[in-house]
């Protein structure tokens, strides 16, 4: 019988999980990331391969990053030098207090000429 705490490979659903008990006719395995253990027929279970617990080990790291809504290499880098447009000086511009000019426009306007 495989050892507790053991990293095991269970054949009959593909899967890699860590051995927490042998109960009655079966092995309990839990996903390497903690999670619902689910029971394995003892012949189905052997210790994993190093390339089948990195395996399950990436899968696991990319399961959390999607949960999160990002990948464990951290935040994009920005554009070096640049920054988000200004719109505050965009508005400013645009809506510069009246001159004469605009003041007698407007007036005209207002008056329905």
């Amino acid at each position: 019988m495989i050892a507790v705490g053991t990293v095991a490979w269970d054949a009959a659903r593909e899967r890699v999980g860590v051995v927490m008990a042998c109960e009655g006719p079966y092995v309990q395995l839990r996903p390497l990331g903690g999670g619902l253990e689910w029971d394995a027929r003892p012949e189905s279970v052997r210790e994993a391969t190093q390339g089948e617990v990195l395996s399950a080990r990436v899968a696991e790291a990319n399961t959390r990053g999607r949960r999160h809504g990002r990948s464990d290499h951290g935040p994009r880098p920005s554009a070096e030098g640049t920054s988000p447009p200004n719109t505050n000086q965009q508005f400013h511009a645009t809506n510069e207090a009246p001159s004469a000019t605009n003041s007698t426009n407007v007036d005209a306007f207002h008056q329905g000429a």
